[in-house]
């Protein structure tokens, strides 16, 4: 098994208002809870997530959070 981090960098993000909608935020989720939030109209949304590789029983690689 081995572990990398995979990153994931956002521009031109959707901004902090869509109709009724205020205060929205990116983010990345972690199990059933957002993870990483970041306000919606910032510059960019730069996520780092750890991800372990296993080998699948057909000897390719399987991608998992870690």
């Amino acid at each position: 098994m081995a572990e990398l981090t995979l990153r994931i960098t956002g521009r031109e993000l959707p901004g902090s208002a869509c109709g009724e909608y205020r205060h929205i935020h990116v983010g990345t989720q972690r199990g059933k809870d957002p993870d990483q939030l970041v306000p919606a109209d910032a510059a960019e949304a730069v996520f780092e997530i750890p991800v372990e590789t296993v080998t699948a029983s057909d000897g390719t690689a399987d991608f998992r959070g870690a």
